[in-house]
């Protein structure tokens, strides 16, 4: 799940996992049939709307958090591709960690959400796994 030796791109993939999850989720919840169930809860002032109210602003944040994570991760990708494709050494200094140290100093910077619970660190940890995976064993 957290692997640090995964791969940086593997962030990228499991935040797009779950942004499709949220998605099927939050397409459900506008169905006829969840805000006809949601019309009786506020009609007959139940106390479960309390309940639902928290569930539903849970969903929001975490969709609004995953939509953040996956479009910083893809700005991240053209950087991290030539890591996987094993540029040269001098190519990687000179293109792709200035680009990779610019859009993460955006995420730190700008993402509410990857300022947070370290991510930012796990997200180093694989990148320089990457590199020693590629350029110095």
């Amino acid at each position: 799940f957290l692997d640090p030796n995964a791969g940086p791109l593997s962030e990228l993939d499991r935040w797009k996992r779950r942004l499709r999850l949220l998605t099927s989720i939050t397409e459900q919840l506008k169905s006829k049939e969840c805000k006809g169930v949601i019309g009786i809860l506020i009609t007959g002032k139940s106390r479960l709307l309390k309940k639902w109210k928290l569930i539903d602003s849970g969903i929001t944040d975490a969709m609004n958090e995953t939509k953040d994570k996956v479009r910083y991760l893809e700005s991240l990708k053209r950087h991290l591709d030539q890591l996987y494709s094993g540029a040269s050494p001098s190519m990687i200094i000179n293109s792709a960690l200035p680009g990779l140290v610019h859009v993460i100093k955006q995420m730190d910077s700008v993402s509410r959400f990857y300022a947070r619970q370290g991510f930012l660190g796990l997200l180093l940890t694989k990148v320089r796994c990457l590199f020693n995976e590629q350029y110095v064993s």
